[in-house]
């Protein structure tokens, strides 16, 4: 979704298959399989990708080939990411929206009761906050 609203801002010069394969690799190079296991592989410590502070308002933080190039985006790009290295690994996640915010919630027995903030690096959050 994300490439396809890109081409609007122009035209688009990337392979939707190279960078699906860098999703796939992350998945791969994800050592503990679980949704804390991908966030912290993601976002933690040094972490992959990390929320962009400076420049919030690029658009570059909305294109998934740039997110995954320079490890910078948006609450909603980070959590895409986060969802889809999650699906890969047969991990349950999915995106919540909140008010100017988005974050991804754990399935857990078919209910939402944790939650991991990835511009945040990856901060896990419960119903309580």
């Amino acid at each position: 979704m994300s490439w396809g609203i890109q081409e609007t801002a122009g035209p688009v010069s990337f392979d939707v298959i190279d960078h699906l394969a860098t999703l796939d690799d992350l998945a791969g190079a994800v050592p503990t399989p679980t949704a804390a296991g991908v966030a912290e592989f993601l976002f933690g410590g040094e972490g992959r990708l990390r929320g962009n502070t400076e420049t919030y308002y690029d658009p570059t933080n909305s294109f998934l080939d740039q997110v995954l190039r320079s490890g910078r985006g948006i609450p909603i790009s980070l959590s895409v990411v986060m969802i889809e290295v999650g699906a890969r690994l047969g991990v349950p996640l999915a995106g919540i929206g909140l008010p100017a915010h988005v974050v991804v919630g754990e399935f857990d027995g078919g209910r939402i009761d944790r939650f991991f903030d990835p511009f945040d690096q990856g901060r896990v959050l419960d119903r309580a906050g």
